[in-house]
C-alpha cells in the first residue's frame, strides 16, 4: 500500500497527524494531483484537532488565498492558535513571517 493510501485511512479515521500529512501531500502535489482545495480540507479537520503544525500550515493558506479566499483576519486566527501552544518553529518564523508582509 503506498503513503498515500495509508495517510488517508489514517485521516479518515480522525488521525491529526495523517490528516496534516494529507494536507501537504495535496499542497505539494506528491503522490497525488496537487489540489489546494483539498489540502485546506485536510489543514482544516487537523488543525481543529489542536494540530499546531496544521495551524499555521492553514494560517498560510488563508493569508495568501490558496485555496480559499484570501483572509487576514482568519489567517491570524490560526496563527495566534499555533503561537498560543508555543511550538518553537512558529515563534523563530514570526520574524521571517513579518518579512513578507504576512499581516
Amino acid at each position: 500500500m503506498d503513503i498515500f493510501r495509508i495517510c488517508l485511512l489514517e485521516a479518515v479515521r480522525g488521525d491529526a497527524q495523517a490528516q496534516n500529512k494529507l494536507g501537504d501531500m495535496y499542497r505539494l502535489g506528491r503522490a497525488v494531483h496537487m489540489d489546494l482545495e483539498a489540502a485546506n480540507h485536510w489543514y482544516r479537520l487537523a488543525a481543529d484537532q489542536g494540530h499546531v503544525a496544521a495551524q499555521y500550515n492553514l494560517a498560510l493558506m488563508c493569508r495568501f488565498g490558496l485555496g480559499v479566499t484570501e483572509c487576514k483576519e482568519e489567517a491570524l486566527k490560526w496563527y495566534e492558535l499555533a503561537m498560543e501552544q508555543g511550538r518553537n518553529t512558529i515563534a523563530l518564523n514570526k520574524k521571517k513571517a513579518s518579512h513578507y508582509s504576512f499581516f
